[in-house]
């Protein structure tokens, strides 16, 4: 059986919420817990797709939103385990889409992925700020150090 490489694309028809399961050494299949789940905000579609390609892998679920109100109506029904936006986009952005965000029962961390400067300043209302053009590798060791932990 071929193993999936991260990159490519989603499985079609997987549940949300998924749990996973392990083969165990008598040969018995172990449930691990359900996916973590990432949401992504960013304005610009390829910057958007890339960020999913990237953070989609077996153990974590990814949506993306277009803008600030896309993702607020996305959040009342997928519960996101950390949130990864841009600073910067039309309509609802920046600081307000983070007091927004932190205002809800159970906020997720929020990871800001910008080149605006005034994202680095208002560091009061994110886990983390990362400078675009973002190194993956950095991106992925700040989010793993946020979300829960996730079965090998």
């Amino acid at each position: 059986m071929r193993r999936r490489h991260r990159l490519d694309g989603p499985r079609l028809g997987a549940p949300r919420g998924r749990t996973h399961t392990r083969i165990n050494a008598r040969g018995k299949r172990r449930r691990q817990g359900r996916s973590a789940r990432i949401l992504i905000i960013e304005d610009e579609p390829e910057e958007r797709r890339a960020l999913q390609l990237v953070l989609q892998t077996d153990r974590c679920e990814v949506r993306a939103a277009a803008g600030g109100d896309e993702a607020l109506a996305m959040l009342d029904q997928f519960r996101a385990d950390l949130v990864v936006m841009d600073w910067r986009m039309p309509g609802l952005s920046g600081a307000g889409l983070c007091r927004r965000i932190r205002a809800r029962a159970n906020a997720p961390p929020i990871v800001v992925v910008s080149s605006a400067d005034e994202a680095f300043e208002s560091a009061e209302d994110i886990f983390a700020a990362l400078r675009k053009p973002v190194d993956l590798g950095e991106l992925q060791a700040v989010i793993g150090s946020r979300l829960p932990s996730q079965p090998r």
